[in-house]
């Protein structure tokens, strides 16, 4: 009875030694075959070390980040800033003029000229500035009814020359 125990037990042994010679032979996992396949002893041992330094290597990687995960740890910090904008915080370039008397028969359009008309009136640097605006636009309502084409505040064309 000993033996076939015995026998029972060299034949599993056996076939777990070809099982495992046979894995490390087909695996993809690139050291195992080099050390299957090696002829040396010393060839085996170093793609063993190789193979198994690089499933530690992965291990701790893997725990790291696993720590990192458990933690929770925020990734993006959003900090919001509000800083004060002197008013206008927009600026209107008008390249389409429209007519004011037209554009004060739409109701939508008055109201809002007159939000904007007011808003620059009484803004913190609307005295400053207000004096500036009137002379630039009285000089090209002069310029306008002499014919010219403005270009900027600077530069005045005469469409005559």
């Amino acid at each position: 009875m000993k033996s076939v125990g015995h026998a029972m037990k060299t034949a599993a042994e056996d076939e777990l030694r070809y099982e495992i010679i046979r894995f490390a032979a087909r695996t993809t996992a690139h050291g195992i075959p080099m050390a299957a396949h090696a002829t040396r002893w010393y060839a085996k041992w170093m793609w063993m070390a190789i193979s198994l330094a690089s499933v530690g290597i992965f291990c701790y990687n893997v725990h790291g980040v696993l720590q990192k995960y458990w933690r929770k740890d925020k990734i993006t910090t959003v900090q919001l800033r509000f800083d004060n904008v002197p008013f206008p915080a927009i600026t209107v370039c008008n390249l389409n003029p429209f007519k004011r008397e037209l554009a004060r028969r739409v109701p939508e359009i008055s109201e809002t000229l007159d939000a904007f008309h007011q808003a620059v009136t009484y803004s913190k640097h609307a005295d400053q500035h207000y004096d500036e605006s009137v002379a630039v636009r009285e000089r090209r309502n002069i310029h306008m009814q002499n014919g010219g084409t403005f270009l900027n505040n600077k530069h005045a064309i005469s469409e005559g020359n």
